[in-house]
């Protein structure tokens, strides 16, 4: 038991090499009453394997692939005496390209994702706080919708206690990545995934002090196709 392995010809099966080269763009501006957002994210990747290298080299894989994100997002803030709001704006651009050097093939996707979102809040009676936000997105592959609501309220107690409950439904497309790139060694393309969607339940109790958080809460998620 133990010792240093030895690694003889007949024990290395494959070596595979990954060549990864990402890139990254940020930035956001912000206003009175306004604020807007934009990102970028490049990713290019090459991908070999060689099994047998040291008896009979032979390439059994050959992958090029690049996945590129571009987004924004812009909201409005809007502070009247009696209440606060939120409204949204957002805009994905979504490009996969997955080349096979052995088969030849070319694989390319591009998804667009666009999304308005409304959210509102409340404080009455000094100590309670309730919250309600909206958001409808389209997703341009499937030609997908989805409208997914928050509730939230929050009641406040002394010594800086407080509970709150919130339900939410939430909607999340699998990636590009997910649906196309098979280079991964642990799992590979699925292009038959369908989105994730569901509700999420949960009620706790917290207290916040100066440097300190403490909670303790008991939620529900109720998912489809996790």
């Amino acid at each position: 038991v133990g010792g240093v392995p030895v690694w003889t010809s007949d024990k290395l099966i494959q070596v595979s090499n990954y060549d990864d080269v990402k890139d990254f763009v940020r930035a956001r501006g912000t206003g009175e009453h306004w604020q807007a957002s934009f990102y970028a994210n490049f990713s290019d990747r090459d991908y070999t394997t060689i099994k047998t290298p040291l008896t009979k080299p032979t390439l059994s894989a050959d992958v090029d692939y690049d996945s590129n994100v571009i987004g924004s997002e812009l909201q409005y803030d809007w502070k009247p005496a009696w209440a606060n709001f939120v409204f949204g704006l957002s805009y994905q651009r979504e490009n996969f390209k997955n080349r096979d050097g052995l088969t030849k093939v070319l694989i390319e996707s591009d998804r667009d994702s666009v999304a308005v979102f409304a959210r509102g809040e409340k404080t009455f009676l000094d100590t309670w706080t309730a919250a309600l936000g909206v958001r409808e997105s389209y997703v341009s592959s499937g030609d997908l919708t989805a409208f997914t609501p928050q509730f939230q309220l929050l009641k406040k107690f002394p010594h800086r206690f407080s509970a709150y409950t919130n339900i939410g439904r939430s909607f999340n497309m699998p990636t590009l990545k997910q649906l196309y790139d098979d280079t991964g060694t642990l799992s590979g393309a699925n292009a038959d995934l369908d989105p994730e969607q569901g509700w999420t339940y949960e009620t706790g109790v917290k207290w916040e002090g100066d440097r300190t958080l403490a909670s303790l809460a008991i939620f529900q998620m109720d998912f489809d196709h996790i």
